[in-house]
């Protein structure tokens, strides 16, 4: 008798165990099902900014900056960021160049002095060692650029992931 129940307690156990272990994955997947919606939320938000002019401090589509073309486009997630470059850059986890996805940020310094990051972006596609990011830039407004230009390759400082 006292095996009997030993081998009930030892089945349930295990039941349990497989049910937890499975109700953990589905929650990971749907977990990476969101964070890739919501990268694209950002991502297809942003590109709606194509073409605005830049204007320091600026958050409309009469003129932006980087960083609030970063926050105005992480707002449609609900996820709120500081509005400077200097302070975006302290959020979320850092990354590697090569485990950067879409919606992630790019931080680059582009003065010819100093070493603290000045400029930011979002990757909007990444296909290979081809990493493209949306941003604002000071001479030519939003636009898409690639991190495989010389000139982002050359001033790319770090990366960070908030979704």
């Amino acid at each position: 008798m006292n095996t009997l129940k030993k081998s009930v307690s030892l089945k349930l156990y295990f039941k349990f165990l497989v049910l937890s272990l499975l109700a953990i994955q589905l929650q990971s997947c749907a977990a990476k099902k969101i964070r890739i919606k919501n990268a694209t939320t950002v991502v297809n938000y942003s590109k709606q900014y194509l073409g605005t002019p830049y204007a320091w401090g600026g958050t409309s589509k009469k003129g932006i900056d980087c960083s609030g073309l970063v926050v105005n486009s992480f707002q449609q997630v609900e996820v709120y960021l500081p509005r400077t470059t200097k302070e975006q850059v302290k959020t979320g986890k850092r990354k590697g160049r090569k485990k950067l996805k879409k919606g992630d940020l790019v931080f680059f310094n582009t003065a010819k002095r100093g070493r603290k990051v000045n400029h930011v972006g979002i990757v909007t596609e990444v296909k290979g060692n081809d990493i493209k990011f949306i941003h604002a830039s000071s001479s030519k407004g939003v636009m898409i650029s690639s991190l495989k230009e010389t000139y982002w390759r050359k001033n790319f400082k770090k990366a960070r992931r908030v979704l």
